[in-house]
Order: C-alpha cells, then sequence, then structure tokens
C-alpha cells in the first residue's frame, strides 16, 4: 500500500519536465524566494522575465516575494508585481534583515507547496538576470540533492569594494573549510528541501546567514555545483542595502567566532594553570589539571558552534578524551624542554608551548573528533 511519503516522491518524480512538455500544465517543481526591501523598478523586470525564461527550460516555478518592511512609496512597485498570477507577496510589518526575510519566505514555500523539487533565492538589486536565474532552477531541477551556486567572476569592471570583500572572504572560507569557491557571497542559489529546512533552524537573520548556511552545508559534506551567471553591478550599486562595512564584519564575524572559542579556552586554560602551579608547584598536576577542568566546556561548545557537528557523541566523547589527555602529555613534555633546556620561565613556556599545540589540536579535532557527517 503506497504511504504518503511514495505519494510525494512520485509527485516530485513526475514534476520533472520531459521533452514536448507544456510548462504551464506542471504542478510548481520550484519556488523563487526574493527578499525585498525598498526595490527599484529592477524588481518588477525581474518578475515580468522569470516565467518566460524558466519556460524556456521546460520549468513551472511560483515567486514569493518577501516585502521587509519597505516604506508606504514602494507600494506601486508590490501592486506591478502582484498582477503576475505566479506571484505572491509576504510582508514584514518592520524590517527584520534579509536573513529573516529568507526564512519567511523558504517556511511560507514549504508550507505551500509540499511537493517541491527544491527552491530558488535571489536578490531584488537587479543584479540577477532572469536567465541566469533560470539556470540555476534548471540545475537544481536536474539535481535536487545539490546545492547550486550562481557564481560570478570579478574582473577590472567589478567596483574595488565588492572584489576586494569578496577575495577575503573567499580566502578565508578556504581556510576553514579546504574548499575553493569562486563566490561566497553570491545570493542566487538553488536549495534541495534538506538544505533549505536547515537553513531554518540557524540563529542567524541579517546577510551572515547565507554564510553561515553556506559554511555548515560545506562541513556537512554537501555536494555543491558552482555555476558562471553574469556578474552585473550598477554605477553606486543605489539598490543595495548592503553595508560594505558593517554587513562584511557581520559576515567575517561568521569565520571569527569559529577560532574565538579557542582563544578564550587557551586563556582559561593558562589562567587555571598558573593558578594550580601557584599553589601546588606541580608542572604535570598544573597541566593536566587545568586541561581537564576546562575540557568538557570546551567540548559542548566546540561540538555545536565550532564544527557544527551532528555525529555520535559515543564515539566523540572518547576520542576527545584521549586527544585531551594526548595534548596535556605533549604540554608537559614541551614545557619541560623549555624550561630545561632553553630556561624559559614556566608562565612563557606554557603560552609557547600551547601555541605550538593550537594548530595541530585544530587539525585534530577536525579531521577524528568532529569529522563532517555526509
Amino acid at each position: 500500500m503506497p504511504t504518503p511519503a511514495d505519494a510525494v516522491l512520485n509527485d516530485r518524480q513526475t514534476a520533472t519536465a520531459q521533452p514536448g512538455t507544456d510548462p504551464a500544465a506542471l504542478p510548481v517543481q520550484v519556488c523563487l524566494i526574493i527578499p525585498a526591501y525598498q526595490p527599484a523598478q529592477a524588481l518588477v523586470e525581474l518578475v515580468a522575465q522569470l516565467q518566460t525564461e524558466l519556460q524556456r527550460r521546460g520549468l513551472r516555478a511560483a515567486v514569493v516575494i518577501v516585502d521587509d518592511g519597505s516604506a508606504h512609496d514602494r507600494g506601486p512597485i508590490f501592486a506591478q508585481i502582484r498582477r503576475d498570477p505566479d506571484v505572491i507577496v509576504v510582508r514584514h510589518a518592520i524590517n527584520l534583515g534579509k536573513g529573516s526575510a529568507l526564512k519567511t519566505g523558504i517556511n511560507f514555500a514549504l508550507v505551500r507547496f509540499p511537493a517541491l523539487l527544491g527552491l530558488i533565492t535571489a536578490d531584488a538589486d537587479g543584479q540577477h538576470l532572469a536567465k541566469d536565474v533560470a539556470a540555476v532552477a534548471r540545475a537544481l531541477c536536474d539535481a535536487p540533492q545539490e546545492l547550486i551556486l550562481g557564481v560570478r567572476h570579478f574582473d577590472g569592471g567589478t567596483p574595488l569594494r565588492s572584489r576586494l570583500g569578496n577575495v577575503v572572504t573567499r580566502t578565508v572560507f578556504r581556510a576553514f573549510t579546504h574548499r575553493r569557491l569562486v563566490d561566497t557571497q553570491t545570493g542566487l542559489r538553488g536549495l534541495p528541501i534538506a538544505v533549505a529546512q536547515r537553513l531554518l533552524r540557524m540563529a542567524d537573520s541579517g546577510y551572515e546567514l547565507e554564510l553561515a548556511s553556506l559554511y555548515a552545508e560545506t562541513r556537512r559534506g554537501t555536494a555543491i555545483r558552482q555555476i558562471p551567471i553574469t556578474t552585473v553591478y550598477e554605477p553606486g550599486n543605489p539598490s543595495s542595502h548592503f553595508d560594505p562595512l558593517f554587513d562584511s564584519l557581520r559576515i567575517y564575524f561568521v569565520f571569527l567566532r569559529y577560532s574565538a572559542l579557542s582563544l578564550v579556552s587557551a586563556a582559561a586554560d593558562y589562567l587555571l594553570f598558573f593558578l594550580l602551579y601557584r599553589s601546588t608547584g606541580l608542572l604535570l598536576l598544573s597541566v593536566i589539571g587545568g586541561r581537564l577542568l576546562i575540557g568538557w566546556i570546551y567540548f559542548i561548545i566546540a561540538r555545536r558552534r565550532v564544527f557544527l557537528s551532528h555525529g555520535d557523541l559515543r564515539r566523540q566523547v572518547p576520542l576527545f578524551v584521549a586527544l585531551l589527555a594526548a595534548s596535556a602529555i605533549a604540554s608537559y613534555g614541551l614545557v619541560t624542554v623549555l624550561v630545561l633546556v632553553f630556561l624559559l620561565p614556566v608562565p612563557l613556556a606554557k603560552v609557547v608551548a600551547d601555541l605550538m599545540l593550537f594548530f595541530a589540536n585544530f587539525a585534530l579535532q577536525r579531521v577524528f573528533v568532529f569529522s563532517r557527517e555526509e
């Protein structure tokens, strides 16, 4: 007897366009989510061109525009958009940020269209062409388990602040993930259903949500496909509400928080070591005692906030304890060598030893303890 899950699966399979299929006769296959705050006429033009481009690729899509608390003077813009029968406008009473608008649109689409193959996110500022949006949608329908990125190429015609910002972000991203992505800040993405559902659970609400989600999916091992798209920049980019200073800092904070825990833990570990060594004079006890006292707090935070791990605790805890013990022994050995051979004072030797072990500990945790789950 077919189950409800089988019915949904069958709906998704039959929704894939076949040669000669009339797109208007198809159920909605993908839903396009566009967060919009104070949009210009470019949004109207994008919406007007979308269905034509989608139909050329044998697709049928719904469009959800999330008005993120725009002023009343943008009423005529949204009135024009509402004339399209395939467009739904959802409104925030106040401006909540791009991340919140994306979540609102994604949640609405998943509830309204439960048999979707996936969702497409795009920006409202004129930087995404209808043909590129349709290309990403087609790629997602062809491979609904892959995260699709519409990536721009930043040449000499790209404004310096945008080119520099993307270079810095993708360099830092690669350093943390060992994954080379051309454009980590693109807003044009094809989201598999599972990716969209995980995005809804994330705490971020601004521009940083997209980067945080991309980082999480890369760590999880989600397949990512990059599709080149046209790079469009209006002079001065007047319709964009991305602040190059403050929003970039918020995006970079997504990465900074992943290294901050190690620094805070190291400071706490050093303080405990210093207090124990001052009161007992026993080097081994001080090194191991400080490491064990701070270790369990570090494990909880590192697992959830640094490595975004969802693995089996029964496997991770023994591995972490073993690494913690090995790290304490290595720290004791290095401190001893630095004191006896290089004649460093014990407090300074402890700092030098932990700095030497910092990157080794991070790599071992990332590869063995909190390894990514497929």
